[in-house]
């Protein structure tokens, strides 16, 4: 009778220790999801760049993002630094203009919208990529994620992986667990342990662990996070440490906060070089919770462009030639839909249309390998 006793007391000081602990880690949820919902509005110029240290520091510019964000409306616009911006043409390459809201992903590629707003010959789309997509939970990979890797209001191990928002991560992982409070420089932060819950058919992240630090002084946002990643020989995967830490904050009217400079830094402890890499990303030109200028979220595809849509409602995948008000004016079934007034003037086949296409896919395909490896090394 009494071992029984024991052991229901046990019980109950473990399940209300538990409980106690969960209704912390709601209570920081809550926090900070009220925190980040505050920015309603946003308009900023991100610009990244990045320190690698192999033996020597060396500093490259990476990227140039401008954020734009409404409620559930956001946009992105990036170019990316390290590559040519121009092809020996003239013609813009290596940009990219991302819109979406609750329900679609716009996508437009290597179109300069402030140079022109239409194409003179669709026939001559070259490497231009248009497309409309469902909304899913991963961006395409020629693409940086600035609420990820930036604000950290979402958090995301890698282009393979799901962007989510840290309930949506704690909510996904198979454990997650208060630690208390630590102090950091300092600075005194409330500490969650979270087990990554790994992007279904991807099993880079799995065995990877989050240590998400959020800052009470700042509305909870999330000022530090590490993402440990063990090695693991059979998915080819080093032992790596990766840590975001928000620099500066600003503060804004009825205890709002936004993040102004923020470091990413990728170590890797077996290398023999003790390899390391530092982004540095740094907010200018911002606008938040006031009327956005008229260009933010004015997104459209630009007239003459082939807009692809991607499996929407469970069709196949269908092509629209784009006309004037951001409208389609008629599905293209074959090539010999595509109107090319200037047939004549060009080399002139279909042949040429095509190596086109093809030579522009194959640049994106390397563009978007050294993206991933950038952040995946």
């Amino acid at each position: 009778m009494h071992l029984r006793y024991i052991l229901s007391m046990s019980l109950i000081a473990l399940l209300s220790s538990r409980c106690s602990a969960d209704g912390q880690i709601d209570d920081l949820l809550d926090r900070h999801e009220s925190c980040v919902q505050s920015i309603a509005r946003l308009d900023a110029m991100i610009n990244v760049t990045e320190t690698i240290n192999e033996g020597k520091s060396v500093k490259d510019d990476l990227w140039e993002v401008r954020w734009s964000k409404e409620l559930n409306r956001q946009r992105q616009r990036y170019r990316v630094m390290q590559l040519p911006t121009r092809d020996e043409e003239g013609n813009a390459i290596n940009i990219g203009d991302l819109y979406e809201d609750h329900e679609f992903l716009y996508v437009l590629q290597n179109w300069d919208t402030a140079q022109s707003k239409r194409l003179a010959d669709p026939g001559q789309q070259g490497m231009v990529r248009a497309r409309k997509e469902r909304r899913s939970a991963k961006l395409p990979p020629v693409s940086f994620n600035v609420a990820a890797y930036f604000a950290l209001f979402e958090l995301e191990a890698g282009p393979e992986d799901e962007r989510r928002s840290l309930r949506e991560l704690v909510t996904a992982s198979p454990k997650c667990s208060y630690k208390g409070e630590e102090d950091v420089n300092g600075v005194k932060l409330q500490k969650l342990d979270i087990i990554h819950p790994h992007t279904r058919n991807n099993k880079y992240y799995r065995n990877c662990r989050y240590e998400v630090f959020l800052d009470a002084s700042v509305g909870y946002l999330i000022r530090k996070l590490r993402l440990h990643v063990p090695k693991d020989t059979k998915l080819n995967r080093p032992l790596g440490e990766y840590e975001y830490n928000i620099v500066e904050f600003r503060e804004l009217e009825n205890a709002c906060y936004f993040p102004m400079e923020s470091e990413f830094t990728v170590r890797f402890p077996d290398s023999s070089s003790e390899i390391s890499s530092k982004v540095s990303m740094k907010a200018s030109k911002l606008t938040l919770n006031k009327s956005l200028p008229s260009t933010a979220l004015n997104f459209v595809f630009p007239e003459n462009a082939i807009v692809n849509f991607d499996r929407i409602d469970g069709e196949n995948r269908r092509a629209f030639l784009w006309g004037p008000d951001n409208q389609p004016i008629r599905e293209i079934l074959s090539i010999a839909d595509v109107p090319r007034p200037d047939l004549d003037a060009h080399t002139g086949s279909d042949r040429t249309w095509i190596t086109l296409t093809i030579a522009g896919c194959g640049v994106l395909l390397v563009i978007g390998i050294v993206c991933y490896r950038k952040f995946n090394r």
